[in-house]
């Protein structure tokens, strides 16, 4: 079944119990150790691989390696030393990889040094996920001696594949990773996506200085290349060379997939429909943030707000039951189901699946291995042809947005219907919303007079009043429209009767995002023949008539491949429903078309540190809110602040710090002033939520107007004793 969903995401705050998560992560506290080694074989089920001698645990206090004392460690490490004679120093750990899906990291604090007689021999020593064959998902993370006759500076490379599954030796394109200076810490990271096969980013951190350096290649395959392989089901360490000495030493191990919201719209404010339980009749909004913005039932916050309840909307009908909804805000850029972003211009998704959708992949597919599953979660993604202006970590790429738990939605298999990301933003203050007879025309982002358009599940077709069907033959593949008027909301009508876009009466539409300026629709059906997001259009400003136009799949343009649904893209299965695409308007306007410039921030590269390498793993997000006396405020967010998120894999404390800039226009470009206020945060155990989300909230005292020279800049650091991370900055139009 055709069951997907979207909408805008963006938030974090404290959550609480998020599902165990397949993972390894250790700091090596728990292991006997000593200062001449102890050794590793059989503590943390660490075993030794035939052929091979053995690793041991040291403590870093009078140690006979001579190993320095980490920054970001505690009082244990471990380290292996070649013995020479063709003999590789070795210590494997098997762990689960759970689902073999998803974006995971590899990463560990690492030193390097020489401990025998000069010359020293290639190769120095290596981290590799294993079983590194033929047929299977793995890489290996090379070290090798810059000059084996001196010892004295390493390089960090990688033995992978290409494309074809042929064993390349990869060279990171950066002086940095070819200049490593023995006897020295840093942290080695290492991102590899089980779902296409391929290494995404590499980072080397200098312990000691914070430096950070990174690369994203593109093509950099896991064994298996293109064609993919077996889940991997290990980890490695190993010191090789064919003489005795070369000595490699780890220590704050983490191998796991990503296991906290993350994305441009973490957090995001959402509405939508909980499929069974006791508020299924119900429509619920959160507001950004997580467990402590929990969804509730929909409030008019004054007597002119459109009263968004369903019993206000479905006449008191209460027994329909709505399957799919839009407010026709959606910025659909498509012509005939091409994906067709202009320079500048952007869009994101965001949706969920049915609890039983069939080949998901990527995040989706982790999710589904989680206790909760993930029809109870929101996913976003970035649409391929966003402009090249963003981030590119963000472009083209699926993240979930919010977990079940952070909506606080219970039971053992959560599942969100009709969703929709517009809604909440009425229960912000009434500057965004503009004069009823002029929306269209208008730059403030909400019609002060709404239309809904909505399906309904066919198992309540017979509980729907015969007057919304007019002449039309009942089916769940039936769009209806309710029209607010200030007062009430007008009885339903037919918007697209189901022969519009179907040949088939039974055939129902489960996921609905309706672009009213521009006369453009997306559609998903329950009928699994057919593609899972389909695109038509009629001329804006008219009531569609049956036959409105053809029906296209909605498509992401290609060029040697051909053009590939989004569908697809986005990694939901045969799964797809409810789906919402705000607009998040052009990058570089001065009044942005959209809605979401203003509610919420947008992603770039770090202008404020110029220079200075952003961390994808550290999610940042920033929303337009209200006070509880009705002031504007501004809210930002930030996860990946704790485990497992990095930093702070060590012992010491860890600090959030964020700094709010303001932007004004000059002329034809953006003058910076700041940091006008800041705020910082200390992790303090426990930590209830993977990520250990942060917020910060401003209020205004009084309602602002839309402001579009001016315009808020968000970004936030990490800082523990193992050194200092850089969010991506996130602007916000007043």
């Amino acid at each position: 079944m055709n069951k997907f969903r979207l909408a805008v995401v963006a938030a974090v705050a404290m959550l609480a119990h998020a599902p165990v998560r397949a993972q390894y992560s250790s700091t090596f506290e728990s292991l006997q150790a000593s200062t001449g080694g102890t050794p590793l074989t059989g503590q943390d089920a660490y075993y030794l691989p035939a052929g091979s001698s053995g690793f041991l645990s040291f403590t870093y206090s009078n140690n006979t390696l001579g190993v320095p004392q980490n920054p970001g460690g505690g009082s244990v490490f471990v380290a292996g030393t070649a013995p020479g004679a063709g003999t590789t120093a070795r210590a494997q750990r098997d762990i689960d990889y759970g689902c073999g899906a998803g974006i995971w990291t590899a990463a560990f604090d690492v030193c390097a040094l020489f401990t025998g007689t000069l010359p020293a021999t290639q190769n120095l020593g290596s981290f590799s996920v294993q079983p590194n064959a033929p047929g299977s998902q793995a890489f290996v993370a090379l070290a090798r001696w810059s000059n084996p006759a001196q010892a004295n500076s390493w390089r960090a490379n990688y033995t992978c594949s290409d494309a074809a599954g042929t064993q390349i030796s990869a060279i990171v394109p950066d002086p940095f990773f070819q200049n490593l200076s023995a006897d020295h810490w840093y942290r080695w990271e290492t991102d590899f996506d089980l779902t296409t096969n391929r290494i995404t980013e590499v980072r080397i951190r200098d312990l000691a200085t914070g430096a950070t350096h990174s690369h994203s290649p593109t093509d950099w395959y896991l064994r298996g290349g293109a064609a993919g392989g077996t889940t991997p089901t290990a980890l490695r360490f190993a010191a090789g060379g064919s003489t005795a000495g070369n000595t490699m030493c780890f220590d704050n191990v983490r191998i796991e997939a990503i296991p906290y919201s993350a994305g441009p719209v973490v957090g995001t404010q959402i509405a939508f429909r909980e499929q069974g339980g006791l508020r299924g009749h119900e429509l619920l909004t959160k507001r950004p943030g997580f467990l402590r913005s929990r969804a509730t039932p929909f409030t008019p916050c004054e007597p002119a707000t459109p009263d968004f309840r369903f019993s206000s909307i479905l006449q008191g009908q209460n027994a329909v039951r709505v399957a799919a909804m839009s407010i026709g805000r959606e910025w659909i850029a498509a012509n005939n189901g091409r994906e067709n972003l202009q320079p500048g211009e952007w869009a994101i998704l965001l949706f969920t699946v049915d609890p039983d959708s069939q080949g998901a992949v990527g995040p989706v597919r982790l999710e589904q291995c989680q206790p909760d599953g993930a029809g109870g979660d929101v996913f976003s993604y970035v649409l391929c042809g966003s402009d090249p202006e963003l981030p590119p970590p963000f472009v083209d790429r699926t993240e979930r947005a919010l977990d079940s738990t952070e909506l606080g939605l219970g039971g053992a298999l959560p599942h969100i219907r009709a969703l929709d990301a517009h809604i909440p933003l009425y229960e912000l203050d009434t500057g965004l919303r503009e004069p009823a007879q002029s929306w269209m025309a208008n730059n403030a982002p909400l019609p002060t007079n709404p239309n809904f358009y909505f399906t309904v599940e066919p198992s309540t077709l017979g509980a729907v009043p015969a007057a919304w069907w007019g002449s039309s033959l009942p089916s769940a593949g039936t769009v209806f429209c309710s029209s607010w008027n200030g007062v009430v909301w007008s009885p339903p009508r037919v918007f697209i009767a189901w022969n519009s876009v179907s040949a088939n009466p039974n055939t129902a539409i489960d996921g609905l995002a309706i672009d009213e300026r521009h006369g453009r629709m997306l559609f998903s059906t329950d009928d699994a023949l057919r593609t899972q997001i389909e695109f038509v259009a009629w001329t804006p400003g008219t009531k569609p008539a049956t036959g409105i136009g053809m029906v296209y799949p909605w498509v992401c343009p290609g060029e040697n491949d051909g053009d590939v649904p989004v569908a697809t893209k986005i990694g939901g299965g045969q799964g797809i429903g409810d789906f919402c695409l705000p607009d998040p308007g052009n990058l570089t306007s001065s009044v942005p078309a959209g809605i979401e410039p203003w509610c919420f921030g947008v992603p770039r590269v770090p202008q404020v540190f110029a220079g200075f390498p952003a961390n994808h793993q550290l999610g940042v997000s920033a929303y337009r809110t209200c006070g509880p006396n009705g002031e504007f405020g501004v809210s930002t967010f930030l996860t990946g602040f704790g485990p497992g998120g990095e930093p702070a894999v060590g012992g010491g404390a860890a600090f959030a710090w964020a700094g709010l800039w303001l932007e004004v226009r000059s002329g034809g470009g953006w003058v910076r002033t700041g940091p006008i206020l800041d705020h910082a945060a200390v992790r303090v155990p426990p930590i209830t939520h993977a990520g250990d989300p942060q917020e910060w909230t401003i209020l205004v005292p009084q309602t602002l107007p839309l402001l579009p020279d001016v315009r808020f800049v968000f970004v936030w650091a990490v800082l523990d004793p193992a050194g200092f991370e850089l969010t991506y900055e996130t602007v916000l139009r007043l």
